[in-house]
């Protein structure tokens, strides 16, 4: 048994007009700066499987599918990274971005910043101490 591979750049195209369109698809796609969702998982640091499942709760998140692929615009990149930053930098439930989105715009969730209970709690320590000190 011969172990022979397929070199499709030789072999004839059954529906050329089909390819074609396709090809012209992808070029449109890379084109655009669009990103698989490997690639946008890579660059902000998540697991592919959480980006599909934002996709399932932030219906904002309307990546391009083609070739049962995913690509993400750059606006797409920026909605999950601002999303990534509520949830795991600021500490927001799910539901809590998902009332931001349903009143604001997805340019909106980069500027919300909540406040830090750590700093309050190290402000508030700091008082304390200064007060013993001076009680010294």
């Amino acid at each position: 048994m011969s172990n022979k591979f397929i070199d499709y750049n030789k072999e004839p195209m059954l529906f050329p007009e089909l390819e074609k369109s396709i090809m012209e698809e992808e070029q449109v796609v890379l084109e655009e700066n669009f990103k698989t969702i490997s690639e946008v998982a890579k660059d902000l640091e998540l697991a592919t499987s959480v980006i599909r499942y934002w996709e399932t709760k932030f219906p904002i998140m309307d990546p391009v599918k083609r070739n049962n692929r995913r690509y993400y615009s750059s606006k797409d990149q920026k909605t999950i990274a601002n999303i990534k930053n509520l949830l795991y930098i600021q500490g927001y439930t799910i539901k809590a971005v998902q009332d931001i989105l349903a009143n604001g715009s997805v340019d909106d969730l980069g500027k919300i910043n909540k406040p830090d209970t750590n700093k309050l709690l190290i402000k508030s320590t700091i008082d304390k101490l200064e007060k013993i000190r001076e009680s010294l």
